[in-house]
């Protein structure tokens, strides 16, 4: 399968847990990158802020479409016009029902993006090597004029019921369950060593502030920012050395109690060559 769409992806990074396959394979990092591909895929997509996710613990920002019907876009950067994530079955995409302790409950969002992402690997969509995705206009024969013409009302059958090549598995949303508490864990585990890195390394009130942002992804859980207070006060004073100090050392104590996270994401996750 040819993979040749890339937005802003970067080679040698997995899906899931790419802070993680990065640490373990000795290669370069950075927490800020999630919000570097959420800005990438917005303007290459043309959807706004709200409408796009990009967790630390993912590799690839991922679009947010009605749950009740699936949107079919036309993006600015026409070379994205086949992204398998702007062409998803409906099926694939609607959130689950999920019954917990005899209650039905839909599933999260961090649940949801970790499905789909679960979908995209286990239907290689996405090569991690390369860190490009197929293209399916292509593979279903479909010039971009043919697109455009489509989106201006033109009939054509063959658009109409385009969607990403899917094989139905039921046990994905198991594994995605499982598996999100680990995401979690070790994205705050090398997360918490990098900015306390920065601290340790360069306690200016600029790093500090740089730190204090990076900070903020550890607490972001459904699209919501929890609450840490010590960041709080430590962006009101970046110059306070004692709240530094205690903010490296809460740093240092995520680090370790979430480490064995890290070791088992990291040889479930990395890249085969």
């Amino acid at each position: 399968m040819d993979y040749t769409i890339c937005v802003l992806e970067s080679e040698n990074t997995t899906l899931l847990a790419p802070l993680v396959t990065k640490m373990t394979a000795d290669l370069p990092f950075s927490v800020l990158q999630s919000g570097e591909r959420h800005t990438a895929f917005c303007r290459a997509s043309g959807l706004n802020f709200s409408q796009v996710v990009s967790p630390i613990w993912a590799g690839s920002a991922v679009p947010l479409f009605n749950s009740n019907q699936i949107h079919r876009i036309l993006p600015s950067d026409k070379t994205i016009a086949g992204h398998p994530l702007l062409w998803l079955n409906p099926e694939l995409a609607a959130p689950y029902d999920l019954i917990v302790d005899g209650d039905i409950h839909t599933e999260n969002q961090d649940l949801w993006v970790t499905r789909i992402l679960l979908e995209a690997a286990n239907n290689d969509w996405y090569d991690p090597i390369s860190g490009k995705w197929i293209d399916v206009l292509a593979l279903n024969n479909i010039e971009l004029p043919e697109l455009e013409a489509w989106f201006d009302g033109a009939t054509n059958t063959k658009i109409e019921d385009l969607c990403a090549p899917w094989i139905k598995d039921e046990e994905i949303i198991d594994a995605a369950q499982e598996l999100l508490p680990y995401l979690y864990s070790s994205s705050r585990c090398v997360a918490a060593w990098e900015i306390g890195q920065i601290l340790v390394a360069d306690p200016s009130p600029e790093m500090v502030a740089t730190a204090a942002q990076e900070a903020q992804c550890i607490q972001l859980v459904n699209g919501q920012l929890q609450p840490w207070p010590l960041i709080e006060q430590l962006q009101k004073e970046p110059t306070n050395n004692a709240v530094v100090q205690e903010v490296i050392k809460q740093l240092q104590e995520i680090y370790h109690d979430n480490l064995e996270s890290v070791d088992i994401l990291g040889n479930l996750f990395a890249p085969k060559n």
